[in-house]
This record gives C-alpha cells, sequence and structure tokens, in this order.
C-alpha cells in the first residue's frame, strides 16, 4: 500500500492534506471529515489569496478527495453543484499562464560545453550528461538523483544501459514518468556527428575514457577526491 503511489506523488498529497488541515486549524472548523460543500468552498476561497495558479487549487482538492476514498468518508460534497461552480470561479479569478524554461538551443550548448576541460573528470562528465540528455530527451529523473545516497539503478542510467555497436551508443531507459512500473525498455540509438563539438557519441567515449567504470556503476559518474559519486546536478557543482 504504502508503494501504490510513486514517491513524488505521495509528499504532494501529504502536502496537500497539512494545506487543508492548517485551514481547519486557523478558521476552527471542528468538523472538518467528511467535508462538506460548504467548508469546500470556503477552502478554494482560501487558497485563492494564497496560490497564484486556478490549476494549484484543483490539485489541492482532488488530494482532499483522495483523502476521503482512501479513508472511506463519504465524498459526496465533492460532486455537489455548487462545487463545481465555484471552482469554475476560480479559474476565472486566477486568469495565471505559467512561465515555463525557454528550451536550449545547439548554439548555447556549443558555448556551454566550449567552457569544459574533456579531460578533468567533472568536466567530462557533464560534457556527456548535457549532450546525451539534448538528443535524447531525458529527464533529469532518468540521468542522475537528487542526492548521491538517492541514485537508483532502476530508474537513472547505469554504464551497462549505454552501449556502443559499429559506431553507434545506444541508450536503454528502463524507467520514465510514462513507464513507472518498468514494463518496457525503451533503446534509442545515437548517431556521431563527426567533427562536430556537439557529438554526443564521441563525449560519452571521452567520459568512459577519463572515469571508467563497470556496467553496474552510474552512467555518469567523477571520481572527486578517490570516491566514485553520482554526478550531481549542474547548480550544485562546487567551484
Amino acid at each position: 500500500m504504502t508503494r501504490a503511489f510513486a514517491a513524488g506523488t505521495s509528499k504532494n498529497l501529504r502536502c496537500q492534506w497539512a494545506r487543508f488541515q492548517t485551514f481547519c486549524d486557523r478558521y476552527e472548523v471542528r468538523r472538518p471529515y467528511p467535508t462538506s460543500a460548504r467548508i469546500l468552498k470556503a477552502y478554494m476561497a482560501w487558497l485563492c489569496r494564497t496560490v497564484k495558479s486556478q490549476s494549484t487549487v484543483r490539485n489541492y482538492v482532488h488530494g482532499l478527495k483522495v483523502l476521503h476514498t482512501l479513508q472511506g468518508l463519504d465524498d459526496s460534497g465533492f460532486t455537489e453543484c455548487t462545487v463545481g461552480l465555484a471552482l469554475r470561479g476560480v479559474d476565472r479569478t486566477l486568469r495565471y499562464t505559467p512561465r515555463r524554461a525557454q528550451p536550449i538551443t545547439p548554439g548555447m550548448l556549443t558555448r556551454l560545453v566550449a567552457n569544459l576541460d574533456s579531460d578533468i573528470p567533472e568536466d567530462a562528465t557533464f560534457r556527456a550528461l548535457f549532450l546525451l540528455s539534448f538528443f535524447l530527451f531525458l529527464r533529469k529523473s532518468n540521468t542522475v538523483p537528487d542526492s548521491v545516497r538517492g541514485f537508483d539503478p532502476s530508474k537513472q542510467l547505469v554504464r551497462g544501459d549505454c552501449r556502443r555497436s559499429g559506431g553507434i551508443l545506444f541508450v536503454y531507459s528502463k524507467w520514465s514518468k510514462t513507464n513507472q512500473f518498468g514494463r518496457r525498455s525503451h533503446g534509442v540509438p545515437l548517431l556521431p556527428l563527426t567533427g562536430s563539438p556537439l557529438c554526443p557519441v564521441e563525449a560519452y567515449t571521452n567520459m568512459c575514457r577519463v572515469v571508467p567504470g563497470l556496467d553496474t556503476d552510474p552512467a555518469f559518474c567523477a571520481d572527486v577526491e578517490g570516491v566514485r559519486r553520482p554526478s550531481r546536478t549542474p547548480c550544485s557543482r562546487r567551484s
């Protein structure tokens, strides 16, 4: 039961439940469960003053409904017509367009890798990490963990998942956000870009030369102070 939800989903649900408890404590709601339509509408009005996005309000309401389902509570208040109208009112009140990060361009990537020394273990690792992530459209969760101890070989790539054959690099992803149960292995071939500073095959081959490792080692790791560790995200790299 504890593993029914992904770790991120469980964390979000606990945050949403704690937010509703904060609302109940602040306004001294004596009987919050099962939640009535009246309490729900008041909760949504309170959320409108503390969040920016209408989707956030809907997520918090959905999380509260999940709690009712898990606890076997009466959730008829969520289906009342007035609650649906209140949600539409939230959509009109919080007209928010999220700002998404702009995609990285080949020109930006070229300037980035130009500042990395291919003979330095950390630089070679980051160069390979950037280029493979760019050409494979990989999420961060597929390549590196959030912490050194958080490395999970069933999710993040290991050296054995990257295989070279005839000058082509085949990368096999075992897990993704849309393949959380690992029911299939998704393989993508990477062709060499001869003479280009953005060649992912050359970058990965160079990293394996500078930082040799076993098939069970993280695909992107650097030998820092004599200890092999999973490569950190760029923002946490030490100067």
